[in-house]
C-alpha cells in the first residue's frame, strides 16, 4: 500500500558575476511513497524529475522488507492455501496431504515470480538483488516439484535430484534413508516436507548467502532515493 506526498523545491542558478540575472532549473519534486509490510513501514522519498513513481513502485517490490512479504524473499510453499483466494479450494479442511490443485496453484504462482523478476524490468545497478530474489525462487520451484512428485507416486528418488550445487544424497542421506523405511505415508510426508525440505534449504542458503543488503543501499544512492524503514506504532 502506498500512496503519494510531493512537495515541489524551485532552485535556481545565479552566474557567478552575479549580474543580476538568474536561470530556473528543472523543477525537483520531492515525492514520498508509503510502503507497509507489516509491522515495518517504509517510507521511500525520489525526485520526481529524476525517476518516476512508477518505476519507484516498480524497484521497492525487491525491498528486503517487501520482498518478504509479497513472495519474491518467501514464496509459497506446496501446501499453501489462502482462504481469501478463490482460486483454491478445500483450505481449512485438516487435510493430511497438500491438494494437488491447490499444489499447482502454488507453483504456478513460483514461476509468475520468476518471471516478474527478469532482469530486463530493472536497472543493471539491481541486478545483483533480482538475481538474488530469483534464485530464491528457482530453488523453490525444484524443491516443490520434488515434493509433489514424492506426493503423487512416494518415489523417494525424486527427492535424490540435484539441484545445481545442491546433492541431496550427500547432504540429505540419512533423512532420504529414513523415508524410505517408512511405510505410514502421512509420517513419510511430514518427514519430507519438514526435515528434508529444511535440509535442502541450508544447503542453498549457505551458498547464496543473506539478501544483498549493500548493493540495495548502493542502488537506492545512485538514484537519488531515501528509504526510511520504521515500525509501526500499536495502540
Amino acid at each position: 500500500m502506498f500512496h503519494f506526498t510531493n512537495h515541489v523545491v524551485l532552485c535556481c542558478i545565479f552566474p557567478a558575476s552575479l549580474g543580476g540575472w538568474w536561470s530556473p532549473m528543472a523543477r525537483a519534486q520531492e515525492t514520498t511513497l508509503h510502503f507497509r509490510a507489516d509491522p515495518t513501514m517504509i517510507d521511500v522519498t525520489f525526485d520526481r524529475a529524476r525517476v518516476s513513481p512508477e518505476d519507484v513502485k516498480r524497484w521497492m517490490q525487491l525491498a528486503d522488507f517487501v520482498s518478504r512479504e509479497n513472495g519474491y524473499q518467501v514464496p509459497p510453499s506446496l501446501g499453501l492455501c489462502r482462504r481469501d483466494d478463490p482460486r483454491y479450494v478445500g483450505c481449512g479442511t485438516g487435510q493430511e496431504f497438500p491438494d494437488v490443485h491447490n499444489a499447482a496453484v502454488n507453483l504456478d504462482d513460483i514461476r509468475k515470480n520468476i518471471a516478474e523478476l527478469d532482469r530486463k524490468r530493472f536497472p543493471t545497478d539491481l541486478f545483483p538483488v533480482v538475481l538474488y530474489l530469483r534464485q530464491i525462487q528457482y530453488f523453490a520451484l525444484w524443491a516443490n516439484t520434488q515434493q509433489l512428485e514424492f506426493l503423487e507416486k512416494g518415489n523417494v528418488s525424486a527427492l535424490e535430484s540435484v539441484f545445481q550445487r545442491i546433492e541431496p544424497r550427500m547432504s540429505c542421506g540419512m533423512i532420504l534413508d529414513q523415508t524410505r523405511g517408512i511405510s505410514d505415508k502421512v509420517a513419510a510426508w511430514n518427514l519430507v516436507r519438514h526435515d528434508w525440505y529444511n535440509c535442502v534449504l541450508r544447503e542453498e542458503m549457505k551458498q547464496i548467502g543473506p539478501y544483498p543488503h549493500k548493493a540495495w543501499q548502493s542502488f537506492l544512492s545512485a538514484h537519488g532515493i531515501h528509504e526510511h524503514v520504521f515500525q509501526e506504532e500499536v495502540n
